[in-house]
């Protein structure tokens, strides 16, 4: 009897040696090589192609099974493409690697002192060129470079701008920092109504950071008069304490 129960065992321990020999012999075979690379979420309007992410990612494909493709190495190579924010990866057997891509969300242009401009996220980090291909109709912003601690800051005044919606209405162009005068907007808005189709263009002085936050609702206040009136302003000062000071053609 003990002879029979030892037998047993031991044909049932070759059984499952076999078994786990047989299911690794599987996992290794072509069958689950890397055979594609898909990339979802993309259109034909985004700033990055399918394509590119797919370089991005020097998947070898033919090459490794889809186990043992290393997937922590394969997001850091495709995060480290400019814009890419984050992505998320997925085994989809035999053979496909799934990759979801998060781009990041341009907020305004940033022109170096060579002229090169530069897309700036909402973080306001300047992380790729401008192209044909990302065809943003964005702020720009001049006088400081890539990197500079007032980017946030100019990016926040970008935003607080778009989120205001009496002030939205009336176009930001560009943001230029002035080392004695401090952040000078020029913006512009229409004279009279639409189907005048007339508009024309100010320079708004918002001076500091800790001043420009609190005009914004009094200043959107002023371009509605100024377009109602079809007024042209040559230069509005916001940063003046509580006071807003309009200068037109024909005086204050």
């Amino acid at each position: 009897m003990g002879n029979r129960k030892s037998a047993r065992f031991f044909f049932s321990v070759l059984t499952l040696i076999g078994l786990g020999v047989g299911v690794v012999a599987a996992l290794r075979s072509d069958l689950f090589l890397v055979r594609l690379a898909e990339v979802e979420g993309l259109t034909d309007r985004s700033p990055v192609s399918a394509a590119e992410i797919i370089r991005q990612a020097e998947i070898p494909i033919g090459k490794i099974s889809i186990f043992d493709l290393n997937f922590a190495a394969l997001q850091s190579r495709i995060e480290r493409h400019p814009w890419v924010h984050s992505v998320r990866l997925q085994k989809k057997l035999p053979g496909t690697v799934v990759i979801r891509p998060e781009l990041r969300i341009p907020r305004a242009v940033l022109q170096s002192q060579k002229g090169k401009l530069y897309y700036v996220d909402e973080s306001g980090h300047a992380f790729a060129p401008v192209n044909a291909r990302a065809a943003w109709d964005l702020p720009l912003i001049t006088a400081l470079v890539s990197g500079d601690s007032k980017l946030p800051a100019f990016i926040e005044l970008v935003q607080s701008w778009e989120k205001n919606a009496a002030l939205a209405r009336f176009k930001l162009l560009e943001l230029r920092w002035d080392i004695e005068k401090g952040v000078r907007a020029l913006a512009t808005y229409p004279l009279g109504p639409p189907e005048k189709n007339l508009s024309t263009r100010v320079w708004v002085e918002l001076g500091l950071a800790a001043e420009w936050q609190a005009q914004l609702p009094q200043l959107a206040q002023v371009f509605e008069a100024l377009s109602a009136r079809a007024i042209a302003a040559r230069q509005i000062w916001a940063d003046i304490g509580k006071k807003i000071v309009v200068k037109t053609a024909h005086g204050s």
